[in-house]
C-alpha cells in the first residue's frame, strides 16, 4: 500500500503526463509540428504513397473533366431549361459545408507544407483538391444558371405542364438571385465560425464543428437530387441536363468515396460521395429511359413560343 504522500505524487505524475499529451497534441511550435509532419509523410511505405498519389491526381483531373460536359452544353444552348435551380443551390451548399468541414478537420496537413517540399505538400492536400472540385464547378454552374434562366412555354414532350406568364418568370429569377446572395451569405458565415473555433476554441469545439458539416452536408445531399428527379420527370426528358455528365459523375462518386476512405478521413467527407453515387445512377436511368422513350425538346427558339429571360432584356 502507498502511503497518503506516495499516492498524491502517482497522481501528480499522471496528470503531468496527461497535460504534456495534450500540450502536444494542441501546440503550434514548429518542433512538434515538425515532428508531427515528419512522422504522418513516413507512416506508408514509397510504393503506397505513389498508389495512392497517382490515384488522387487522376480522380482530381477526372472530376473536372466531368463537369465541363454540363457547363458546355448550357454555353451552347444558351439556356438551363431541364436544370433544376432548387437541385443547383443545394448542391452548392452540400459541396460547399463538405468542403469547409475537409479543410478544418485537415487543418494539420496545411501546417505541414512549411516542413515539406511544393510536391508533398500538394499531395498531403490531394483529398482536399478533390473535395473542392465540386463546389468551385458547382459554383460556376450556378453563375451561368443566373445568367442563362430561362423557362420555355413548354411543349411536346412535356405538354401536360402549364404555360408561365413573364411576371411568374421574372419572379422565380429575382428568386434565383436572392437564394445565391443567402448562399453566399451562409458560406460567410460559417466560414468566419470554422476558422474563428480553429484559432481560437479548444480542439473539441472544432470537432464538434466539422461534424455538424458533416451531418449537414449529408443530409442536403441524401435530398439534393431529389427537385432534378422530379423536374425531370415532369418534363419528361433530361433537357439542357448533360447525359454525358452523369454518366462520368455516377462512377466517379463512387471511386471518389472509396479514396476518401483510404486517406482515413471522417465519414462526412466520404459518406456524400457514395449517396450521390446512388442518386446520380438513378437519375442517369431515368433520363435514358426518357430521352429513348420520348422525342427530345424542340430546339430553343424565340419563334417556337419559348421564352426567353436573360437580364438584359428584362428591363429594358
Amino acid at each position: 500500500k502507498y502511503s497518503e504522500g506516495d499516492q498524491q505524487t502517482k497522481y501528480n505524475f499522471r496528470k503531468l503526463s496527461r497535460m504534456e499529451d495534450i500540450s502536444i497534441l494542441l501546440s503550434s511550435t514548429p518542433i512538434n509540428e515538425s515532428s508531427y509532419c515528419t512522422t504522418t509523410t513516413s507512416d506508408d511505405s514509397t510504393t503506397v504513397k505513389i498508389l495512392l498519389y497517382s490515384v488522387g491526381i487522376f480522380l482530381c483531373i477526372g472530376a473536372q473533366i466531368t463537369y465541363i460536359p454540363q457547363i458546355v452544353s448550357i454555353l451552347r444552348n444558351r439556356t438551363s431549361v431541364g436544370i433544376s435551380p432548387v437541385w443547383v443551390l443545394l448542391n452548392n451548399i452540400s459541396a460547399f459545408t463538405n468542403t469547409l468541414g475537409g479543410i478544418l478537420g485537415q487543418w494539420k496537413v496545411f501546417t505541414c507544407c512549411g516542413y515539406t517540399g511544393f510536391w508533398q505538400c500538394n499531395a498531403n492536400l490531394l483529398s482536399i483538391y478533390q473535395l473542392s472540385v465540386p463546389w468551385v464547378n458547382m459554383f460556376g454552374i450556378l453563375i451561368l444558371l443566373m445568367i442563362f434562366f430561362q423557362r420555355p412555354k413548354f411543349g411536346a414532350p412535356a405538354q401536360s405542364l402549364p404555360n408561365i406568364t413573364l411576371k411568374q418568370a421574372i419572379t422565380r429569377h429575382f428568386l434565383l438571385i436572392v437564394s445565391f446572395f443567402l448562399y453566399i451569405s451562409l458560406m460567410v458565415l460559417y466560414s468566419t465560425l470554422g476558422f474563428m473555433l480553429l484559432f481560437t476554441s479548444p480542439q473539441r469545439s472544432l470537432q464538434h464543428f466539422t461534424d455538424f458539416l458533416g451531418i449537414f452536408s449529408v443530409c442536403v445531399t441524401i435530398v439534393m437530387w431529389l427537385p432534378q428527379m422530379y423536374l425531370t420527370w415532369r418534363l419528361k426528358s433530361p433537357g439542357t441536363l448533360s447525359l454525358l455528365f452523369l454518366a462520368l459523375q455516377a462512377p466517379g462518386s463512387f471511386i471518389a468515396g472509396c479514396f476518401q476512405l483510404a486517406e482515413g478521413t471522417r465519414f462526412q467527407s466520404w459518406l456524400p460521395f457514395f449517396v450521390t453515387g446512388i442518386q446520380q445512377t438513378i437519375l442517369l436511368g431515368m433520363c435514358i429511359y426518357y430521352t429513348r422513350k420520348y422525342p427530345p425538346l424542340p430546339t430553343l427558339k424565340e419563334e417556337e413560343g419559348y421564352l426567353k429571360i436573360e437580364s438584359a432584356a428584362l428591363y429594358e
